[in-house]
């Protein structure tokens, strides 16, 4: 009876066993189950923390392209200036001779109706009977 009951007790161990192990596998997928989970929320939240960096990069690479047009602009304006500054300038000079030649001209008109009005008033009016 003792190799009967050895031969008995050692598929019952066996199965107990198996049993216990089943149990510990099962304990084990259940806890990496749930470490899977966690894991997918992690690469769920990582993954929305980078599209909102994508997208806060993106708005500061169009702030920052604006503002290098912004200054492009003012770089070229300035550029311009400076090259066509001394043709302005005499442009410029030559218009305020006209203008200054053409205020001496007028002065000298004027000066010359009021003289001819200081004679006109200084006829009397025998004088203008007389004529």
């Amino acid at each position: 009876m003792t190799a009967e009951d050895k031969s008995m007790g050692s598929p019952m161990k066996e199965r107990e066993r198996l049993l216990k192990q089943v149990k510990e596998d099962n304990q084990e997928i259940g806890s990496k189950g749930q470490q899977l989970i966690d894991i997918k929320e992690k690469i769920k939240q990582f993954n929305e923390e980078i599209r909102q960096l994508d997208m806060d990069l993106e708005e500061h690479h169009g702030e920052m392209s604006q503002k290098y047009k912004e200054l492009k602009q003012g770089e070229e304006n300035t550029d311009t200036f400076i090259e066509t500054f001394e043709e302005t300038k005499n442009q410029e000079l030559e218009q305020k001779a006209q203008i200054e030649a053409n205020i001496v001209t007028l002065l000298e008109h004027s000066s010359r109706n009021i003289n001819c009005i200081k004679q006109i008033s200084s006829i009397t009016n025998q004088e203008l009977k007389m004529m």
